[in-house]
């Protein structure tokens, strides 16, 4: 198998979904077992590309706020804290890898720790060609929120977010074509203030959208919900469409991978 200018789809599976954001290392075997074989269902019926992210949730949040890591190198455990939180991530990524494997998905683990450097967060060196040959060659690529080196500060944080739009503007160069993103959270969406779903939002209507998102709950230094819909707006406006979607209701990420019906919020560039 060898595929060239084939659709890829990005799936972020949400710390909030698969883990207990409140407390320390407690993954949801049990939903995060369902929407891996919603995953393998979708891949029985279409040969469309997927490129798997996954939050850290319950892990590697706790330590990176902790040590503050996404501030870099600013005190004496900063060194430390940089290990531990890499390491905490490593422990959720094994789980993911292998609820995937015990589905039989050919997943490959593509972490950005050792593919990228950044400076004041920006991506300066950065070496995807390992992803794009996997993605060719018919396997599954799984990523994740990751603890990088920046120049500037000693380290920071890219998220599952931030690493999503960049494969998303970087897939295209090696000559495949990004379909969508789909990110999967513990909600129904982007809701408004009374908890209704908003169905579309375009980067027209975004800053007033804003107002009515909350603070995530449970642990997290990279920024929530807010986060997620400032990296959908700006793939919408690269013609991109994402979907925030719930993963708590059964068959919903299987529908939207299917492009039926589903539970969520479409960012869209109108």
């Amino acid at each position: 198998m060898y595929l060239d200018m084939a659709n890829v789809t990005l799936i972020k599976l949400g710390g909030s979904v698969i883990t207990d954001k409140t407390k320390p290392d407690t993954m949801r075997h049990e939903v995060l077992e369902r929407l891996v074989s919603e995953i393998v269902q979708f891949r029985q019926e279409d040969d469309e590309l997927l490129v798997v992210g996954h939050g850290q949730g319950g892990f590697a949040h706790f330590p990176a706020k902790k040590y503050r890591t996404k501030e870099g190198f600013i005190t004496d455990e900063s060194r430390f804290g940089m290990g531990m939180t890499q390491h905490s991530v490593g422990r959720s990524h094994q789980l993911v890898l292998q609820a995937l494997l015990d589905q039989s998905v050919p997943v490959v683990s593509f972490r950005v720790a050792s593919a990228l450097v950044t400076t004041a967060g920006v991506a300066v060196e950065w070496s995807g060609k390992s992803l794009a040959w996997n993605l060719r060659n018919g396997l599954v690529p799984v990523t994740c929120g990751d603890v990088v080196v920046d120049t500037k500060q000693g380290c920071t944080i890219w998220s599952t977010e931030v690493i999503l739009e960049h494969l998303a503007k970087y897939l295209p160069e090696e000559g495949f074509v990004v379909s969508r993103v789909i990110h999967v959270t513990d909600v129904d969406g982007v809701l408004t203030a009374d908890g209704k779903t908003i169905s579309k939002i375009t980067p027209q209507t975004a800053a007033q959208v804003r107002k009515s998102i909350t603070d995530p709950t449970g642990t997290d230094v990279t920024g929530g919900m807010w986060h997620k819909l400032e990296s959908s707006v700006e793939l919408a406006k690269q013609g991109i469409d994402t979907a925030i979607i719930s993963g708590i209701k059964p068959k919903n990420l299987y529908n939207c991978l299917s492009r039926q019906r589903f539970v969520g919020t479409t960012v869209t560039i109108a």
